[in-house]
């Protein structure tokens, strides 16, 4: 019972509420976002006083959070001073599979090649677009976008660090370069990438 009331509190579950996004993920690191609902709910059960446009703002505003394809390949809502250390240790191991993906969706490799040039260019281009304004673009430039074709062509661009989950756009989060978004990425040590990763992760999921 111990060891549960101590991850309890880890996991702000218990004790005393954070009052920022930030302090929220701060002490987690990252909260799952392959919902947008439930990412608001874990923040709101962890957290006194915020609402869902207080997340909205952290992912738009300020800029301070985005939302990305990290740790084991599902989405992720993180601090964005935390984003290019976790996506450096965490996206190469599923570069794989969202090739292997692609292919199983029809998208030859040239084909995925051209694909991710084309959302490079019309981000840089036009600014934060929709995953709905992308998939007409891909489909004007003769890329197919059927079935989870875009779905892992937005991936394969998303881990090879070019774009991010960024604004919010009437309820929808809108995609753009994260050179754009967070300015370029800053020098990295993979093993103090690594270190900071096992702290964080004890703090917010383990036992004190």
């Amino acid at each position: 019972m111990a060891v549960a009331a101590q991850r309890l509190r880890a996991q702000l579950l218990s004790g005393p509420a954070e009052r920022t996004v930030a302090g929220v993920t701060g002490r987690l690191l990252a909260v799952q976002a392959q919902d947008p609902l439930g990412t608001r709910l874990a923040i709101r059960a962890r957290s006194q006083g915020l609402l869902a446009a207080d997340v909205d703002q952290a992912l738009t505003n300020t800029r301070s959070h985005v939302v990305s394809w990290l740790c084991r390949g599902t989405l992720h809502l993180v601090a964005a001073e935390d984003y290019w250390w976790l996506h450096s240790l965490t996206t190469p191991a599923l570069r794989a599979g969202t090739a292997r993906r692609l292919a199983q969706e029809g998208v030859l490799p040239d084909d995925a090649e051209r694909g991710v040039a084309v959302i490079e260019a019309c981000l840089a281009a036009d600014g934060a677009l929709t995953r709905a304004q992308l998939r007409s673009r891909l489909a004007r430039a003769g890329v197919r976008t059927e079935g989870q074709a875009l779905v892992h062509l937005l991936a394969l661009a998303t881990l090879r660090g070019l774009i991010v989950r960024g604004p919010v756009h009437a309820a929808e989060q809108a995609f753009v370069l994260v050179r754009d978004w967070l300015g370029p990425p800053p020098a990295l040590d993979r093993e103090a990438a690594l270190g900071m990763l096992a702290h964080r992760y004890l703090a917010g999921h383990g036992p004190e």
